[in-house]
C-alpha cells in the first residue's frame, strides 16, 4: 500500500513538474497550435491564460487570449478572451490612453451585447476623465 502511495505522488509530482515546464518553455502553446481542435482547443488556451495572468505573466496571457478570439471566434470563450486581452493590455500600461480607448471600444463594436461591455465603457470613461 505505502509503495503505490509513493509511487502515485512521485508520478503527480513529475507530471507537475512536466506541465511546468511546458508552460516555461512553451511547448504547451506549440502544441495547442499544432492539434487546432475546436472543442477543447479554446478551452485550453483560456484556461492557461487565465493561468499565465494568476500567476503576472502578462504577454504570455495576452498571446493565449489573443489565440482563442482570432483562431476560434465562434467559440464559447472568443468573447471573454477579447475582453480578457485588452485588459491585459492595460495591466501591461505599454499602450497609451488613447490606444486603449481604441482596444476597448474595437472590444465593444465587436460584441455590443456582452457581459463585459460596461466594463469596457467605464474604463474607456475613466481614460476620458484622466484616471488610469
Amino acid at each position: 500500500m505505502l509503495k503505490t502511495i509513493v509511487i502515485s505522488f512521485a508520478l503527480l509530482i513529475g507530471g507537475m513538474i512536466g506541465l511546468h515546464r511546458a508552460l516555461q518553455n512553451g511547448a504547451m502553446l506549440q502544441f495547442l497550435d499544432t492539434h487546432p481542435d475546436p472543442v477543447w482547443t479554446p478551452r485550453a488556451l483560456y484556461t492557461l491564460g487565465q493561468s499565465y495572468y494568476l500567476f503576472q505573466n502578462l504577454q504570455q496571457a495576452a498571446t493565449c487570449y489573443i489565440r482563442v478570439e482570432q483562431k476560434f471566434p465562434k467559440s464559447e470563450q472568443a468573447e471573454d478572451s477579447a475582453f480578457l486581452y485588452v485588459q491585459v493590455l492595460d495591466d501591461q500600461r505599454t499602450l497609451t490612453r488613447e490606444e486603449l480607448i481604441e482596444a476597448y471600444q474595437a472590444y465593444i463594436d465587436r460584441y455590443p451585447k456582452s457581459a463585459n461591455a460596461e466594463k469596457a465603457l467605464s474604463r474607456i470613461s475613466s481614460f476620458k476623465t484622466g484616471a488610469r
